[in-house]
């Protein structure tokens, strides 16, 4: 694991509980100690700070933010391995004996999109721009008048793209982010610049992402057409690959679309003028603080969560195979909240009263509890109130907590 791989985790590990401006107090100070460690001892530093979630937790309960047992009962995103998950849920498929039609088409789309042959060993790449050279460096020479010393990234050279980078640099300002890859797990938080980290480990096949910042907007897809391809045998072992992005905590993005088919994508304290839209295939969905007109976060086989966030007009959380659970202590009158999931189990807590609540609850098989009391495989309460909620599971439990 290199400098950048290591505080990108440490920065999402502390982004769950530690406010913004601590954050970046932590992590100004571990980026200054790598830095006067020197490069030549980075894998030393790596070595003495130990797992960068385990210090993340520890500079938490340290710090007061949370108690040693939320800490410990945490299971951050990029520990989960993906393909026991995928070989799970295809026994609980079975063993449940669920509506596997459409189980089954998902999961096939999933696993056939990456089928395919073993390529050599890729390297790590880490692609960040500098704010002062431009926006996207499209077929522009090394060593230009613009006096740029630009490096080449291989891969995307190899695509026929003209993406360039520049080491130890931040991005030009942008207004949006327009991110689509088949395989990687994405990160967005809030920080103390615009910047970009692309990091990957083990045997890809080759795969490789293209950025840009155009017409005011980050973009981020795959280099190559066809996707992530591998083959499932490569599936064994550590692979990954992981996008970290910043936003300097004082801006507002016009929007955010993130999606990913295979990784998890986590979102914290973002502050987003229209619609902020998350979406995987395999994998997790994790937004905490974010404010935005709306909310969609949405995945086929994870989890779905939302915790401590502004959402002004729509907020929908949606998993066909996991939970879905939001917490959220600030309502704007007129709120609409659409809560939903096949197989897992709904979970949320407002911070309102069941008195200012229109919903409409409801299970296949499940049950209906309103603040811990049973109501049956069906709740409603209809008519004219300051918020709207409606929440649905085919297999699991409803609970839904008023204050």
């Amino acid at each position: 694991m290199d400098k950048l791989t290591y505080l990108a985790e440490l920065a999402e590990g502390l982004a769950r509980w530690v406010p913004e401006r601590e954050r970046q107090d932590i992590l100004r100070y571990y980026a200054e100690y790598f830095e006067e460690a020197g490069p030549d001892r980075e894998a030393q530093v790596v070595a003495e700070l130990g797992d960068p979630w385990a210090l993340s937790c520890r500079l938490a309960v340290e710090g007061g933010y949370v108690t040693q047992r939320e800490a410990e009962s945490w299971t951050p995103p990029r520990r989960k391995k993906w393909p026991w998950v995928l070989a799970g849920t295809l026994v609980c498929v079975a063993v449940v004996g669920m509506s596997v039609a459409y189980a089954s088409a998902q999961i096939g789309r999933l696993v056939g999109r990456f089928v395919g042959q073993e390529a050599e060993q890729t390297a790590v790449v880490e692609a960040v721009d500098n704010a002062q050279f431009g926006t996207a460096y499209e077929h522009d020479p090394v060593g230009s008048d613009s006096g740029a010393v630009y490096q080449e990234d291989e891969g995307n050279k190899a695509a026929g793209e003209g993406f360039w980078s520049q080491e130890d640099g931040c991005l030009n300002a942008f207004s949006g982010i327009d991110a689509e890859i088949s395989f990687g797990g994405i990160t967005v938080t809030a920080g103390s610049d615009y910047s970009l980290s692309i990091t990957r480990v083990g045997d890809l096949g080759g795969y490789e992402l293209k950025w840009k910042i155009e017409d005011g907007r980050l973009k981020i897809q795959d280099a190559r057409p066809g996707g992530f391809q591998m083959n499932l045998n490569g599936l064994v072992g550590e692979h990954s690959l992981n996008v970290s992005i910043t936003v300097p905590d004082h801006v507002r993005l016009e929007k955010a679309d993130i999606k990913t088919s295979l990784g998890d994508i986590f979102l914290s304290e973002l502050t987003v003028e229209k619609k902020l839209n998350a979406k995987t295939n395999l994998g997790d969905v994790e937004v905490y603080g974010v404010s935005a007109q709306e909310l969609e976060a949405k995945s086929d086989l994870g989890e779905v969560e939302c915790y401590d966030s502004r959402v002004v007009k729509e907020l929908t959380l949606d998993s066909h195979m996991g939970d879905v659970t939001l917490g959220l202590e600030e309502l704007f009158e007129g709120l609409e909240i659409e809560l939903e999931t096949n197989l897992g189990q709904v979970e949320a807590t407002l911070g309102c009263s069941e008195q200012e609540c229109g919903y409409e609850l409801k299970c296949s098989l499940g049950k209906v509890r309103v603040n811990g009391t049973g109501r049956g495989d069906k709740a409603e309460q209809k008519g004219s109130y300051p918020y709207q909620l409606e929440a649905k599971s085919d297999l699991g439990d409803v609970n839904i907590d008023f204050q």
